[in-house]
């Protein structure tokens, strides 16, 4: 989840959050896959990085998002 500063003046001093993404750990092929949010609610994995046993290029994808589904 990540979580910015007020954004509206209106809406008072809380801070917002927003579900961006998911690393989810496989045991049995020790490995990290990361997943996106569907509009439904539902977790989608994210198929432009496979999934690997570090997380750096797992992270690296989120931070570049070149299809928009995490960042907008």
């Amino acid at each position: 989840m990540s979580a910015g500063p007020p954004w509206r003046e209106d809406l008072g001093p809380d801070w917002s959050s927003q579900t961006i993404a998911q690393l989810r750990y496989d045991s049995a092929m020790s490995s990290w896959a990361l997943y996106w949010p569907r509009h439904t609610g539902r977790w989608a994995r994210y198929d432009d990085v496979p999934a690997s046993s570090d997380v750096a290029p797992l992270l690296a994808a989120l931070d570049a998002d070149p299809d928009g589904v995490f960042w907008g």
